[in-house]
């Protein structure tokens, strides 16, 4: 996002209007919320959802497809983006090369290696 946008930022408590800063937006999420909204009028009028909350352990296949969704990588789940599909494969993948990591497709399981994982709950920040 460039500087300087006027974003709007809704949660469960209210509204609150930013200004984007080097790309980005600093905010304090009230505890308890679990959903946000970022609309960005002056910025193609986009609407992001956000869903606020525990993430599932990086262990698991659903911790690993969840941190590719919050990041990016991977869009919202559903059935092609789950264990063993090639969207996860995929994105995987396209995460390891960002990263710089060894290319590995995920386990049967939907799980990753442990490098793969450290990296993923540092770009996710949990």
């Amino acid at each position: 996002m460039p500087d300087g946008l006027a974003v709007t930022v809704r949660t469960d408590a209210g509204e609150q209007q930013l200004t984007t800063r080097q790309g980005a937006i600093e905010l304090v999420v009230p505890p308890g919320a679990t959903r946000a909204q970022l609309l960005t009028p002056g910025f193609g009028a986009e609407t992001y959802e956000v869903r606020l909350g525990e993430l599932p352990p990086i262990e698991s296949a659903a911790g690993v497809v969840r941190r590719l969704v919050n990041i990016g990588y991977l869009g919202e789940p559903g059935a092609d983006q789950t264990k063993n599909s090639e969207a996860l494969a995929a994105a995987a993948q396209t995460f390891q090369r960002t990263f710089g990591l060894a290319l590995a497709a995920p386990a049967a399981d939907g799980t990753v290696d442990a490098n793969t994982r450290a990296a993923l709950v540092q770009a996710a920040g949990a």
